[in-house]
């Protein structure tokens, strides 16, 4: 047998943006945002539809679902190649219920091997010039329900290797307080205490944030569309879209829908085909709904995935960027 390639050093990349890359900082966003308004107004053009509404986003990484031993070459939107073969899992579970709790996911990288950590807490990391990070892997699919719209043995997901995670001025931090201020739950955690059939405990997708009950504003992460609120929603909509009278789905021009769930309170101004504004208010955190009687805002990220089904994604990257942003102070954790 040969010897393993030694493992080379990978960290995890945190993320400024609007120091790190000058020019795209909040500062000059809302200058350019002001001028392009300014423009709408003159042409008789409403903030409620302007062009700038109708402009699609691409996201700045790719992704892929991979078999073990599979191998792709994915082509970053800066133009980078990255070859990704995808080379074992390794799944560690408890002794008593058998449920996964740390997944080992080793690649190689444009000829260079490395293991990231799958979800539960892990930003991208550097390998074989790019980022890479792995959001899920099918041992945290459940037989009843797969949210993630995975067919494959893991989800992979390949940033350039220099620039922000997510495009700098189109998303925020939907909850004016601190990193983690209250408990959270994150993708790919044990929501122990619910029980689905024999299984005995599910995995969790998207964000928990906690906070005091009814009195935390939730805010607009993204310019979009509301297209579910109150228990209702446009037609057209994927059926990942569950209309629940505590709920709020956003659509932004990347395509991406947005969950924000257990409103005590929704504002008037959130109705069905309107546009809200990153940074505006959607109403008050609680803890209505399928909470299990926590105070706190499910926040989830669904997109159109490589199966060619709507599947949940991971946010946590996002969510440290945008932090930083505004925080510039030490995250520990």
């Amino acid at each position: 047998m040969h010897a393993e390639a030694a493992e080379p050093s990978i960290r995890p990349v945190a993320v400024r943006t609007s120091k790190h890359w000058p020019g795209k900082g909040r500062r000059k966003m809302r200058v350019g945002c002001g001028l392009v308004l300014g423009c709408c107004w003159v042409l008789g053009m409403s903030s409620a539809g302007t062009a700038a509404d109708s402009l699609p986003l691409t996201p700045l990484f790719r992704s892929v679902d991979l078999n073990v031993r599979d191998e792709r070459r994915v082509t970053l939107p800066d133009g980078t190649k990255a070859d990704i073969k995808l080379l074992r899992i390794t799944e560690h579970r408890d002794p008593v219920r058998k449920a996964l709790r740390r997944a080992e996911v080793r690649v190689r990288v444009n000829g260079v091997e490395g293991t990231l950590i799958c979800a539960t807490y892990n930003l991208p990391v550097e390998l074989g010039g790019v980022r890479i990070d792995c959001p899920t892997v099918k041992g945290y699919i459940p037989g009843y329900r797969n949210v993630w719209a995975l067919d494959c043995d893991a989800r992979l997901r390949i940033w350039p290797k220099a620039g922000p995670l997510i495009r700098p001025g189109t998303f925020l931090y939907p909850l004016p307080q601190r990193w983690a201020a209250c408990g959270t739950q994150f993708d790919c955690e044990i929501g122990d205490g619910e029980i689905y059939g024999s299984e005995r405990y599910y995995y969790h997708q998207g964000f928990d944030f906690g906070g005091a009950d009814r009195l935390v504003p939730v805010h607009a992460a993204t310019d979009a569309t509301v297209v579910s609120a109150r228990g209702e929603s446009i037609e057209g909509v994927p059926d990942v879209v569950r209309k629940r009278y505590d709920v709020v789905y956003l659509r932004d021009t990347r395509g991406w829908y947005y969950r924000y769930s257990h409103f005590d309170s929704i504002d008037g101004s959130v109705r069905l085909g309107r546009r809200v504004r990153m940074g505006q208010r959607l109403g008050v955190l609680g803890k209505e709904g399928a909470s299990g009687g926590w105070a706190h805002l499910h926040f989830e990220l669904i997109r159109l995935q490589e199966s060619g089904r709507y599947g949940s994604d991971s946010l946590y990257a996002f969510l440290h960027q945008v932090y930083l942003d505004e925080h510039p102070e030490p995250v520990i954790a």
